[in-house]
């Protein structure tokens, strides 16, 4: 009988169906001949390795082992093909990943196999080459691997590392940079938290944990500076952040963060700070030197008219004209720290609300006379129905100053503009003056034609005694009292100037607030009658006893030679500690009491304090050349120094008939 199978067709030679299995298969597939030739190939095959289907049945397994590499990038030759193995072995070979350059010359990669195929009699007759493109897979894994040396070579040009703790387990994974900031030995590392805090200094180690509690438990990005002591004693200062993340389930947790290095940054920075710091101190020291310097130039000019004078008196007799001469120089003193006090923002302003242009208007007659007949004073006013709450002195002061500044910087004469204008500054002048946002200021503009000023001179212009003018010519103190009123009233000064072309000297004040009004603003003073002296002289005289307590013995001499010509008994006292000794003797005779405020042992105030529980209706007057807080100025009255002997005089009648009146 003959064999059922023997007129059966013999699957392998059935074409269509190893077609159809080819071309069904999702991964390349190719058919080798037992020579190595390749007979088919499916779609995906012709797809991965770049080659039309003519191309590939043209071409030998072998013809590819100089295109083809293993992942290290080292060429694979023809004998490890898996195709190979099986033909030679008769067995399949596992997977085994290759890159295959294309003829576009980019290079596949994917995992080949290979299956043997054999007759009925066991010979081999091909092998069927199976494939998965991983190129994709292996681009990225390429791409991760540059990424993550790229942040590793980042890291450690930042000193920035990067952690990872699971609480869970209390396991602490570092990156290699996290272990070269604290300079530990990653075979040293047991990756336990403790360690970490082992390694922070004793002082940051409870911030270090409450950063991490917080981190935990908020769930929030948390961050801190702190210390950290390598195990080589060396101390290093690190910034760190931490935050919680979960996985998608919400439930298993670990906390992930980064750790810098700034040691070597806060220490540039320290030196930074340090050589400011040095360079605003050796500013000071300049600006105190010139300060010094020109105080004493001035006073010492004084001081040649007052002492000059005297010998005059002494040697010719001539005193009337010796005296005026020092009257003159004393006054010019007296103003002299009166602009210094403005300038060092110490002298007390006298704040009321007033119309800009009245201000003004009020000081165009002395304006003109000052600038003189080569000089035309322009006025833009612009600011209408506007009020401004300023001291009235020292507003015209400004004004003034500004104005001959002008003048001086145009020598041939020409043309002054004074403009006015509300405004509402930029936001470099507000930062700069800590201007209000979103306020209106009244902008008082001073305008020259002049000489202008070099970039370097606008930066010193406002310092004390600082000047362009020739030596002998101004005291460098006009812009800088400027500054100072600028300040003291909450507002600006700024200056734009072009060297050869002129200057602009802005001032900012605010505006009052509307609630008040003008006339309500503006006090009405009634003129005094000024007592005369010698032949008026019975209206400031007295008979009553004063104790006069003052540190400087001239000036003291002084007041008591003023006080005993009017007929006063005087008691003197250097300080408040000698004043309490006479003060114990003679209290009951003592009807007044002059305080100087300042003074060495025991100043005025403290003496004050000290007797005005025994004694409340004891008549006291206060003397000081100091500007006074608002608190110590409540204490009244108060007679400012340098004082004439009027001043002096009224003060103490008016004291004591004030002390009369209340005991009548």
């Amino acid at each position: 009988m003959p064999d059922p199978g023997s007129h059966a067709e013999d699957p392998l030679s059935s074409e269509a169906v190893v077609q159809s299995i080819v071309e069904a298969v999702p991964g390349g597939v190719v058919h080798v001949g037992a020579d190595g030739e390749i007979l088919n190939a499916n779609p995906e095959a012709l797809r991965v390795l770049g080659l039309s289907f003519n191309a590939i049945t043209n071409k030998y397994a072998a013809d590819f082992e100089t295109e083809t590499i293993h992942e290290d990038g080292s060429p694979c030759p023809i004998a490890d093909y898996p195709v190979t193995k099986a033909l030679q072995t008769g067995e399949a070979q596992p997977g085994l990943t290759l890159g295959v350059r294309r003829p576009d010359g980019e290079v596949s990669w994917a995992v080949f196999r290979a299956s043997p195929l054999t007759s009925s009699t066991g010979q081999i007759q091909g092998a069927i080459v199976t494939f998965l493109d991983i190129s994709e897979r292996i681009q990225a894994e390429e791409q991760h691997r540059r990424d993550r040396l790229l942040l590793k070579k980042a890291q450690e040009l930042a000193s920035l590392g990067s952690w990872e703790w699971d609480p869970t387990t209390n396991r602490l994974t570092w990156t290699d940079e996290m272990f070269r900031i604290h300079g530990v030995d990653p075979a040293n590392f047991d990756g336990r938290l403790e360690r970490v805090l082992a390694l922070t200094h004793p002082d940051d180690v409870e911030r270090v944990e409450e950063m991490i509690r917080e981190a935990v438990n908020s769930g929030e990005t948390t961050s801190l500076e702190y210390r950290i002591i390598r195990p080589d004693g060396s101390e290093r200062i690190v910034w760190g952040g931490g935050q919680l993340v979960r996985d998608r389930y919400g439930d298993t947790f670990k906390v992930i963060g980064a750790l810098q290095d700034v040691t070597e940054r806060r220490q540039i920075e320290r030196h930074r700070r340090e050589l400011e710091e040095r360079l605003r101190q050796a500013q000071r020291m300049e600006s105190v030197g010139r300060l010094a310097g020109g105080v004493a130039h001035d006073f010492n000019n004084l001081l040649q008219v007052i002492l000059g004078n005297l010998e005059l008196a002494e040697l010719y007799g001539d005193t009337k004209e010796a005296l005026a001469d020092i009257r003159t120089a004393a006054t010019r003193a007296a103003e002299l720290t009166s602009q210094l006090l403005t300038f060092g923002r110490r002298q007390r302003v006298n704040l009321v609300e007033v119309e800009p242009h009245q201000l003004i208007a009020d000081s165009v007659r002395m304006l003109r006379r000052l600038l003189g007949e080569h000089y035309e004073l322009v006025l833009d006013l612009a600011a209408t129905n506007v009020v401004v709450k300023v001291d009235r002195a020292q507003f015209g002061q400004v004004l003034i100053n500004l104005c001959i500044n002008a003048r001086d910087a145009m020598p041939q004469g020409g043309p002054i503009v004074v403009r006015t204008s509300v405004t509402e500054p930029d936001e470099d002048l507000r930062h700069a003056w800590s201007l209000r946002a979103g306020a209106d200021f009244l902008r008082v503009d001073v305008v020259d034609t002049g000489t202008g000023l070099s970039e370097d001179d606008q930066y010193r212009v406002f310092e004390p005694f600082f000047t362009t003018k020739p030596q002998g010519e101004g005291t460098g103190l006009g812009l800088a009292v400027a500054y100072g009123v600028a300040v003291q009233h909450g507002g600006a000064i700024a200056l734009h100037s072009v060297e050869g072309e002129g200057s602009t000297f802005s001032v900012y004040l605010p505006l009052a607030e509307p609630a008040s009004a003008l006339d309500e603003a503006q006090p009405q003073t009634q003129p005094q009658p000024q007592p005369q002296r010698r032949g008026g002289a019975a209206a400031l005289d007295g008979k009553e006893t004063i104790l006069l307590v003052e540190d400087e013995a001239m000036v003291r001499s002084v007041a008591e030679r003023i006080l005993r010509q009017a007929g006063y008994v005087v008691l003197s006292a250097g300080d408040g500690v000698e004043a309490m000794q006479v003060f114990e003797q003679r209290s009951k005779a003592i009807d007044l009491v002059i305080l100087d405020v300042v003074m060495p042992r025991m100043g005025g105030y403290e003496f004050h304090d000290r007797i005005r529980e025994r004694f409340p209706d004891l008549s006291v007057i206060f003397t000081t050349g100091h500007d006074l807080s608002p608190t110590a100025a409540l204490r009244r009255p108060i007679v400012r120094k340098p004082y004439g002997s009027l001043s002096l005089l009224q003060a103490v009648r008016r004291e004591l008939d004030r002390g009369s009146q209340t005991e009548g």
